[in-house]
């Protein structure tokens, strides 16, 4: 771990009350009004600043740390802020970086913080929707996701077996009404248009369509082979899982024999599963940039018992660290459940 995010780490409570210390000082009574519970969420807020600070600095890429930030303008403004809310956080970040970090480590963390300031100032204010669009698919799930912001889990389940009947693929649903949904998703509770509430049962809920419509799903268009493995898991109390959760489905639809560990799954136990159903492939997903530690301990403990294994990851922050997947060591990185396909079968020599 370079020394820079050693130190933020090791000084973590000192940093984040000196950082919600300026911000009220210099906010002219903004904060206050926000009263206990308001500064209580300060410092979390102030935390989850330096913490992405820290895995961007672990990466060795600013990119982490500035596309936090531009999710952060999102939030802010979906909270009704002033415009320079997210400017202010970060000069407040800066300032308390040089008046707390030693000068041989100030350089870069303060580099990545000026470089965010530049980076949101072309950043969009509000990120377009996932569901835009005017062929049928986009329809299914514009109205897929309504179903389900409204409760009726029942209309949503119903919709897809509509839209099964009608002939669109397993794939289709998965890809572009499932996926775009969870996405949408995202994006709206990002912008304080609904509730961490709505949120879990939406996710919830897909899940339990999925799972009812699997037994139906390999029956009907499973391939006939079985000749590789792979296991696929969340990395550490990475909870996030649908993902997953759908690159598992795709590759049992290719034939594969898979086992899904699915989320918070500690390293020690990926790595005793590893051994005990002796893969072809690791699949390692992970959402959140705090769980990428995981990651980099669990993959050179897998080398060490298995040198033939090839270990694919996927997830929000190899999306926008193209080459992290490089420096974590692992044999590639599959964008979504198709891509992480193409790029098996590229490792493996298998025919798609």
């Amino acid at each position: 771990m370079p020394d820079e995010a050693s130190y933020i780490l090791d000084h973590l409570d000192t940093l984040k009350v000196a950082h919600v210390t300026r911000q009220y000082e210099t906010s002219k009574g903004f904060w206050e009004k926000y009263g206990k519970e308001g500064y209580g969420k300060a410092l979390q807020d102030a935390e989850y600043h330096f913490r992405f600070l820290t895995e961007s600095l672990k990466a060795e890429d600013p990119s982490i740390f500035y596309h936090y930030s531009s999710w952060l303008k999102s939030l802010f403004a979906g909270l009704s802020f002033p415009p320079d809310t997210i400017h202010h956080t970060l000069k407040v970040l800066a300032e308390v970086l040089k008046e707390h970090l030693p000068a041989k480590l100030l350089e870069v963390p303060l580099s990545y913080v000026t470089g965010a300031l530049d980076f949101i100032q072309q950043s969009p204010l509000e990120v377009q929707s996932f569901l835009i669009g005017d062929n049928p698919l986009d329809t299914i799930a514009r109205s897929y996701l309504q179903y389900l912001l409204e409760g009726e889990k029942n209309k949503a389940f119903a919709l897809i077996e509509k839209a099964l009947e009608q002939g669109y693929t397993w794939k289709e649903i998965y890809l572009l009404v499932f996926q775009r949904t969870q996405q949408e998703i995202g994006r709206l509770w990002q912008l304080n248009l609904i509730s961490v509430a709505q949120e879990h049962f939406c996710t919830a809920a897909t899940q339990h369509i999925m799972a009812y419509l699997y037994p139906r799903l390999f029956r009907a268009t499973r391939k006939n082979r079985k000749d590789k493995r792979l296991v696929i898991a969340c990395a550490g109390k990475e909870l996030h899982e649908l993902g997953a959760r759908m690159v598992a489905d795709f590759f049992e639809l290719e034939g594969w024999d898979t086992y899904y560990i699915g989320a918070n799954t500690p390293a020690g136990t990926i790595v005793q599963i590893v051994q005990k159903q002796k893969p072809d492939i690791l699949g390692l997903s992970v959402t959140l940039p705090f769980y990428l530690d995981e990651i980099r301990t669990i993959i050179p403990m897998i080398r060490a018992s298995n040198s033939n294994i090839k270990i694919i990851v996927g997830g929000y922050p190899f999306k926008i660290s193209p080459n992290l997947w490089i420096a974590m060591g692992a044999d590639g990185y599959g964008k979504d459940a198709e891509h992480a396909i193409e790029i098996v079968n590229t490792l493996i020599g298998t025919v798609p």
